[in-house]
């Protein structure tokens, strides 16, 4: 779990480009998160495509979606949950989630404003 200037770091990187919306963009995080996402996921080599920090606003929601790649999502703080394949998933400090390819999944609207590290993963071995 990040101590808390680490997870105002995050909080830094995420909303150097927020809009109105929220933010989805290409970061560096620290190392010991990408250690424990990579741990959910294993890949041979360096083959983690992107890895983005997430901010969505209070009152925004993401509507049901997949992706074509796995999908690896860090929650630093404990946060409203989400919506897997239909099932609520609670979320709090230091969860992290995989997704397989065409998981169906969403964010209902949030109270309050959330961060979360995301890698997409092009294949598994």
């Amino acid at each position: 779990m990040l101590n808390d200037s680490e997870i105002a770091e995050l909080w830094l990187i995420g909303k150097k480009n927020t809009s109105v919306a929220g933010t989805v963009q290409l970061s560096v995080i620290p190392w010991v998160i990408a250690q424990a996402m990579r741990a959910q996921c294993p890949v041979p080599g360096d083959t983690w495509d992107e890895f983005m920090t997430v901010v969505l606003r209070l009152g925004r929601a993401v509507p049901p979606h997949e992706h074509d790649r796995h999908l690896v999502v860090y929650y630093p703080e404990a946060c409203d949950p989400i919506v897997v394949e239909g099932k609520k998933i609670d979320l709090q400090a230091g969860h992290i989630i995989h997704l397989p390819p065409g998981t169906t999944h969403e964010v209902p609207t949030v109270s309050r404003s959330r961060l979360c590290v995301a890698m997409l993963v092009p294949e598994l071995p």
